[in-house]
């Protein structure tokens, strides 16, 4: 088996708009159960914390 890369960068947003799930485990195209299971290697994760929230740092 060739090690995977996957650059779903949606995963975590979608996660935070459908409140259901977790990073480990969920419905989306990404989890670290299925990254494990199916030998990946890497995986590209994108996070924007909208401006209005305050803090963006602490807020993210």
């Amino acid at each position: 088996m060739h090690p995977i890369i996957d650059l779903h960068c949606d995963t975590i947003y979608e996660l935070t708009q459908k409140q259901s799930g977790c990073l480990r485990e969920n419905e989306g195209h990404v989890s670290l159960a299925w990254m494990d299971k199916a030998g990946k290697v890497t995986t590209c994760f994108a996070l924007f914390v909208d401006s209005k929230l305050g803090d963006c740092w602490q807020a993210a």
